[in-house]
């Protein structure tokens, strides 16, 4: 994850809630500060809360949407729940979740789910940090070093990938 140069995430969902478990913070002179322990309620909006949307039931998103709702933080936040639906499905199609500014401007993630011997999802790592150094163009090379952590991590964890 070095690679990236970015501020390095490491999350939980813990009742719901994306909890930060883990951080290691990017060398550059700007770069995004991940606080260990903070709890955020709001999944949609960010990489990190995409990907757990993504591989939860459809019970427990529904309930999600329901009481939360999807509230607008930029211009780019998606705030139907339709588009969100197609984009999760994307998430899991792709092995990734993107963030284009979504709940600050300036501000990209990139996160890939973390599983755990039963194939569960245990975590989600994910990378963030300024629009001028997280170009769009580099979302591939960026997305595949993500996800390529997240698969050693659930290597260690006995996750092995399905064949099919």
């Amino acid at each position: 994850m070095e690679k990236s140069k970015e501020t390095v995430e490491l999350a939980i969902l813990d009742d719901k809630e994306i909890v930060y478990i883990d951080k290691h913070e990017s060398y550059e002179s700007m770069r995004l500060v991940a606080h260990i322990g903070s709890r955020y309620s709001t999944l949609y909006p960010t990489a990190v809360g995409k990907v757990f949307l993504a591989y939860m039931s459809e019970k427990d998103f529904e309930y999600i949407i329901r009481e939360r709702g999807l509230k607008k933080f930029t211009e780019n936040t998606i705030t139907d729940v339709e588009k969100l639906k197609e984009e999760l499905k994307e998430i899991r199609a792709k092995g990734y979740a993107f963030d284009d500014q979504e709940v600050r401007l300036g501000v990209r993630r990139i996160a890939a789910p973390i599983f755990d011997h039963s194939k569960k999802i245990a975590g989600v790592i994910g990378i963030a940090g300024p629009t001028f150094r997280m170009r769009r163009g580099r979302k591939e090379e960026l997305s595949r070093i993500v996800k390529q952590a997240a698969g050693e991590i659930s290597n260690e964890l006995g996750w092995e990938r399905s064949k099919e």
